[in-house]
């Protein structure tokens, strides 16, 4: 099925050459990136129980952390971890972030909090105006290679993958998490 889809969106993209001129430049990474999050889609999500994928982020500077700092998933094993992925101008993602700053708080020590801007939303200064403006201090940064989102087969924002000390995937969760959920979520990692 996937096949099918990706000669499909082949032949539509065959098609989208006449135009691409017309097309801003955020016009066209918009329409790459929704076309990548529609082939991840059909493809399913990532399983519990999968090991999962490292990847980096260039951090934004917040109280704790070094602005272009890189880090890696895996700089963390041996500590659970929420990752979160979110891009400034999503409504939803700017109304959880709060919560995720909360729960960090609450687990600084029992659990590792790494939210990964995707690209091709809004760029990396937009990411570090809004860590700036909501006064965030866990681990955020820009994700500048899209192949995470196909890793994390990710089909809307934001999104958050609860993994445990070993990186194993324990929860996947589509949508704004609040504060209640989170710490419901979290207590599933800790047990």
């Amino acid at each position: 099925m996937v096949n099918t889809i990706l000669g499909l969106l082949r032949n539509a993209a065959r098609r989208l050459d006449s135009v691409r001129p017309l097309l801003s430049r955020t016009a066209s990474v918009r329409l790459v990136a929704g076309v990548s999050v529609l082939v991840v889609a059909c493809a399913g999500g990532i399983s519990e129980g999968e090991p999962a994928p490292d990847f980096e982020l260039a951090l934004f500077g917040n109280p704790n952390n070094t602005e272009g700092q890189m880090v890696k998933l895996s700089d963390f094993k041996g500590q659970p971890v929420v990752v979160n992925f979110w891009y400034p101008s999503c409504g939803p993602c700017r109304l959880e972030v709060p919560h995720l700053e909360e729960a960090s708080r609450n687990h600084k020590g029992d659990v590792k909090f790494l939210a990964a801007q995707v690209s091709g939303f809004d760029s990396a200064e937009e990411g570090q105006a809004f860590v700036d403006e909501l006064g965030l201090t866990f681990s955020i940064g820009f994700a500048e290679d899209p192949q995470i989102v196909a890793d994390y087969k990710i089909i809307g924002f934001p999104s958050s993958v609860f993994l445990n000390q070993r990186h194993e995937i324990v929860r996947t969760w589509g949508g704004a998490l609040n504060l209640e959920k989170l710490e419901e979520l979290i207590q599933e990692l800790l047990q």
